[in-house]
């Protein structure tokens, strides 16, 4: 019981060691300002941004256009067939007809208009359906093969089959929009968090060589072996805190704006920008999500080890962010080096970023009779390197600072 005491008494103090720096305080307010911004701009759940015209010729703003938007597209939920795409886009011929009868009547009399967005389901079909990308020509640049196309209007929507491969069948359309905005916000914020990671952290152990406090902890009855645990414990809780917090903040606020359903729909016709339209596999936004959710969470813990190490090795506060932070970069390198294949490069956070959609392009990685998907086994690969980094930090603290 003394000893969990201890441990606990250690932890409490490293917390309030790391919460209590004015640097720390500030970063963490700057990713949840920023994160309140990306979350706003990727997922308007409010709908500042929407406008929409209705039967009726109303023009329905914000919350009013989201309700709209989905009613509209409640009959085509589900898997994604011909027939839908052929009566979808004859509902969007009609509505474009009727929404510019409107708006002219609106110019004549000179009533003062916003920019008419188009609802979801029909920017889908006009995205993929009806409007067919034409070659003009190729040519290299840089190395690179760079085609030049334009994209021409079609008076018939072309067939899922002829845009879709098989693998990536059936399409369910859902109401997704909120929810894979909500990815790249999330996506986003964690990557952030690697930065803040180094930032927050990597005084735990320079601190006390700044303040000159080893010898004094080392010789109390708390002993360093139980500091080191305290310090690794406080470094991966507040790593692991935030990844959850901004995990489970970002699909809590979702879920109470728009429900779940958005979930089950096909990552490929997804989206404001629909990022992922040519994806060549069958995957559901609520799976990119979960995808994301894992790769992103084993990138905060690659940081958080790496911190510790650079702080382990560093003499003073400043010195540690440096080397924690150099550490982190280190992995660029490897992008310039031909010889190292891809699906390594892309395993360092530093090099993948937030481009999900490349990961998860990549190749599925065969052991023996087990397959892999690519980003299962980065973020594997991920947390084994924390935990070598973290033993390796423990062998320095014993054995090269000689305390």
């Amino acid at each position: 019981m003394i000893r969990k005491t201890h441990m606990r008494t250690l932890y409490k103090l490293e917390l309030e060691k790391l919460f209590r720096r004015l640097s720390a305080l500030i970063c963490l307010a700057l990713l949840l300002a920023y994160g309140i911004v990306t979350y706003d701009e990727w997922v308007d759940p409010f709908g500042k941004g929407l406008y929409l015209m209705d039967e009726d010729g109303t023009i329905r703003h914000g919350r009013d256009a989201i309700r709209l938007e989905r009613e509209w597209m409640e009959p085509y939920r589900g898997v994604l067939t011909d027939a839908h795409v052929e009566e979808i886009s004859q509902e969007s011929y009609r509505h474009a007809k009727q929404q510019a009868t409107y708006l002219q009547q609106m110019i004549e009399s000179g009533t003062q208009l916003n920019e008419m967005d188009m609802p979801y389901a029909e920017r889908v079909m006009i995205h993929f359906f009806l409007t067919e990308e034409v070659s003009l020509r190729e040519y290299t640049e840089n190395g690179r093969t760079v085609e030049d196309s334009i994209s021409i209007s079609l008076d018939t929507p072309r067939q899922i089959g002829e845009i879709f491969p098989d693998s990536a069948l059936p399409l369910r359309l859902e109401y997704s929009p909120p929810w894979s905005g909500m990815m790249e916000s999330m996506i986003v914020l964690l990557f952030l968090l690697n930065l803040v990671v180094l930032l927050v952290i990597s005084p735990v152990f320079s601190e006390e060589h700044t303040r000159q406090m080893n010898a004094l902890l080392f010789t109390s009855k708390l002993g360093k072996r139980k500091c080191f645990r305290a310090k690794i414990a406080a470094a991966y809780s507040i790593g692991i805190f935030f990844v959850l917090t901004i995990i489970l903040t970002h699909m809590l606020i979702t879920f109470l704006f728009f429900g779940g359903d958005g979930l089950a729909g096909s990552i490929q016709i997804s989206g404001e920008y629909l990022f992922y339209g040519d994806f060549p596999y069958a995957k559901t936004v609520g799976s990119a999500i979960f995808d994301a959710a894992l790769l992103y969470t084993a990138d905060v813990l690659f940081a958080v080890s790496l911190t510790v190490l650079g702080s382990v090795l560093a003499s003073n506060v400043l010195s540690g962010m440096v080397i924690s932070l150099a550490l982190w970069m280190a992995p660029i390198v490897l992008a310039v080096i031909d010889a190292v294949p891809r699906q390594v490069k892309m395993i360092a956070p530093v090099i993948h970023k937030t481009d999900l959609n490349a990961l998860l392009r990549l190749p599925d990685v065969t052991l023996g009779s087990i397959t892999i998907r690519y980003s299962h086994a980065a973020s594997g690969v991920l947390v084994l390197l924390s935990v070598l980094i973290a033993l390796c930090a423990a062998w320095t603290y014993r054995h090269v600072t000689g305390e």
